[in-house]
C-alpha cells in the first residue's frame, strides 16, 4: 500500500481546458482559468499545512487506495483578515454519511471527534471539562446550510447559508466495478469502491497460514527437543541444551538425544510459492520496489508497466474525478461574487511561476476542466524514442502519424500543444544567426557577463548590416536587369526605407524635372513670372 500511496502522491496533475483549433485565440484566457485552479489548488495545500495536515493529493491516494472511497468537502471561506481562501477537507469515507437525489447529493454529515480545547477555538464552545478530553463533532451540510453539532453541548455553529450551488461535499467510489442492484440482493455493495486489498483478500488467510507453519519448523530448529536418559527417570539437566556455546553435563549411565527435526512435505514449497503468485497478481511485483536480479528488456519493461498500471488506474481514475468535482463547485461557487478578488500563486501547467489576481468575470462561463493524473511508471524510454522516429519518418520519408499523435502516444508528453510551441521557439533560436546572437546576448546578460553580452551585440549589428547590404546589392542588381524583388529592404534587412536610394527598394530612378522658360542671367526678372500682391499694388496693377 506504501508503494502504491507513494505513487500516487508523487504523480503529476495537470489541469487543461481544452479547445478546437479553430478557436486558438481564446487560449489565452483559458490558460488564465487554468492559472486560478492551479492557484486554487496551491492555496488549500497551504491551509492544511498550516494546520499541521498532509497535502490534498497526498490524503486522496491514501484514501482511494485504502479505503476505496473519496470524501471531500471543498468550499471558499474567509479567513481571521477578512480575505477569501480556500479550504479543502479529504474526509475519512468510513465516517461520513449522506443522502442522494435526483441531481447529486442532497444532504452529508461527517463525524469526527476533536479535544475540548480545539471546539473552544474554533467554535466558542466552553465545555468546561479537561481541555484535553474528546466530544463528537457533527458537520452537516445540505444543498444552503451549513452547521456544525458539538454532541451533547448543542450547536458549534448554527445552521449558516454556505454559499456554494449545491452540496459542497463529493464522495468518488474508485472502479471499475459498478454498484450491482437485483431484485434478490437489493444493492449489493460488494467489490463497489474496494481498496486495492480486494483482489488479495481471499489469499491473506491461506498466506499466513502457511507462514505460520514455517515460523513454527523455524522455532522447533532452534529450540531443539531432546530425550534425557537415566535408570529411574528422575535425572534434571541444571543446565539448557539449547544454549549456544553451553556444556551439559550428563551423569553415568544417563545419556541426552536431540529428537529429529520435523520437516514440511514437499507440496507444501509448491503450495507456498502458488500462494504468492496469485498475490502478485492483485498487487505489486517484486520487480516493481526495485528487486530486479537481472537487467529487463523493452519487453519485459512494458510488461511491468502494464501490471502496475492494472492497479493504479482506477485510483488515478477517481482522484482525477474527486480533483474535478471539487474545482467545478469552486470555481461556480467564486463567479458568484459573494467574495472579492482572490489573488492566486502557484506554477501553471506550462511549469512557470505565477502570483494573479483574478476577477470574476475572467473565471466565468469557462469550459471544464480535463485532468490528467501522471504517476511515474516504469517505461523504454529508448525504445519510445526509437519507435518515435520511425513513426515520424515513415517509409519512402512519409509519416506514419502526424507529430500530435506521435508526441501524445508514443513519447507520453502530456502538453501536446505546448511542446510544438516550445520545439517550434527552439528551431526559432537556432535557424536564424540574429536570433541566435540575440539569445545568446540575453543569457550573457543574465548571468552578468556584460563584456561576453557587448561582443554579441556587435555580433548582432555586424550581421543585420550584412544583410541589409546583401539585400540592398541583391535589388540593385535585379533593378538592372528590369526585374523588381517585392518585399521591401526594411522588413528583411532591418533598415528603414527611407535611408535606402531607390535603387536598392526596386524603384526606378525619377527622372529630373526640367526648368521651365529660357536660361537667363542671373538677376533677370523671369517673364510671366507670378509677382506677389504687395508688387502688383506697388506696380499699380489690380489684385485678382
Amino acid at each position: 500500500a506504501k508503494k502504491v500511496t507513494s505513487l500516487l502522491s508523487a504523480a503529476d496533475l495537470f489541469v487543461r481546458i481544452p479547445y478546437r483549433d479553430a478557436e486558438r485565440e481564446k487560449r489565452d484566457r483559458y490558460e488564465v482559468g487554468e492559472r486560478f485552479m492551479y492557484g486554487l489548488l496551491e492555496a488549500a495545500d497551504d491551509l492544511l499545512l498550516r494546520r499541521m495536515k498532509v497535502r490534498v493529493k497526498a490524503q486522496f491516494a491514501w484514501y482511494a487506495a485504502i479505503r476505496g472511497y473519496i470524501a471531500v468537502r471543498a468550499t471558499l471561506v474567509k479567513d481571521l483578515a477578512g480575505q477569501p481562501t480556500v479550504d479543502i477537507l479529504p474526509m475519512d469515507p468510513r465516517n461520513i454519511t449522506w443522502g442522494v437525489g435526483s441531481d447529486g447529493l442532497e444532504w452529508a454529515a461527517y463525524v469526527t471527534n476533536r479535544t475540548e480545547a480545539e471546539i473552544f477555538a474554533q467554535y466558542g464552545v466552553n465545555i468546561g471539562k479537561s481541555p484535553s478530553t474528546r466530544h463528537e463533532i457533527i458537520d452537516y451540510y445540505d444543498r444552503k446550510y451549513n452547521a456544525v453539532i458539538v454532541v451533547g453541548h448543542g450547536f458549534g455553529k448554527p445552521p449558516t447559508p454556505h454559499g456554494a450551488k449545491g452540496v459542497p461535499v463529493w464522495i468518488v467510489p474508485v472502479g471499475p466495478a459498478p454498484e450491482v442492484v437485483s431484485p434478490q440482493t437489493q444493492v449489493s455493495s460488494s467489490g463497489y469502491g474496494e481498496s486495492i486489498f480486494a483482489e488479495d483478500r481471499a489469499v491473506y488467510a491461506s498466506r499466513n497460514e502457511i507462514l505460520s507453519i514455517y515460523l513454527a519448523l523455524v522455532q522447533k530448529a532452534r529450540d531443539r527437543s531432546y530425550v534425557l536418559y537415566s535408570p529411574d527417570g528422575s535425572l534434571v539437566l541444571k543446565e539448557n541444551p539449547n544454549e549456544s556455546g553451553g556444556v551439559i553435563s550428563v551423569p553415568i549411565p544417563g545419556r541426552l538425544e536431540l529428537v529429529d527435526l520435523p520437516e514440511s512435505t514437499k507440496d507444501a514449497a509448491l503450495l507456498a510459492q502458488a500462494v504468492t503468485e496469485e498475490m502478485h497478481f492483485g498487487s505489486l511485483s517484486k520487480a516493481s520496489y526495485g528487486d530486479i536480479p537481472f537487467q529487463l528488456s523493452g519487453f519485459a519493461i512494458n510488461s511491468l508497466r502494464q501490471s502496475v498500471f492494472s492497479i493504479l488506474q482506477p485510483l488515478i481514475d477517481a482522484i482525477q474525478d474527486a480533483y474535478m468535482l471539487l474545482l467545478k463547485g469552486l470555481v461556480a461557487q467564486y463567479t458568484l461574487g459573494s467574495f472579492a478578488p482572490m489573488t492566486l500563486k502557484g506554477w501553471g501547467t506550462d511549469r512557470t511561476y505565477f502570483s494573479d489576481t483574478f476577477p470574476h468575470e475572467v473565471v466565468a462561463n469557462l469550459p471544464d476542466p480535463v485532468l490528467k493524473l501522471v504517476a511515474e511508471l516504469p517505461q523504454d524510454s529508448l525504445g519510445n524514442i526509437n519507435m518515435a522516429q520511425q513513426a515520424r519518418t515513415g517509409p519512402n520519408g512519409v509519416p506514419l502519424l502526424p507529430d500530435n499523435d506521435i508526441l501524445d502516444r508514443i513519447v507520453g508528453v502530456q502538453d501536446v500543444g505546448a511542446t510544438q510551441d516550445a520545439i517550434k521557439e527552439q528551431m526559432a533560436e537556432r535557424l536564424s544567426p540574429r536570433a541566435l546572437f540575440f539569445t545568446m546576448m540575453q543569457a550573457a546578460e543574465n548571468r552578468g557577463r556584460e563584456d561576453l553580452a557587448a561582443i554579441y551585440f556587435g555580433e548582432l549589428m555586424i550581421q543585420q548590416l550584412t544583410q541589409a547590404t546583401e539585400l540592398a546589392i541583391a535589388r540593385i542588381k535585379a533593378a538592372s536587369v528590369g526585374v523588381t524583388p517585392g518585399a521591401g529592404a526594411g522588413a528583411l534587412g532591418g533598415l528603414p526605407p527611407e535611408v535606402l536610394p531607390n535603387a536598392a527598394q526596386g524603384k526606378p530612378t525619377p527622372t529630373p524635372t526640367p526648368q521651365s522658360g529660357p536660361l537667363v542671367p542671373p538677376g533677370t526678372e523671369r517673364q510671366n513670372a507670378q509677382q506677389s500682391d504687395l508688387e502688383r499694388l506697388a506696380q499699380g496693377r489690380e489684385i485678382s
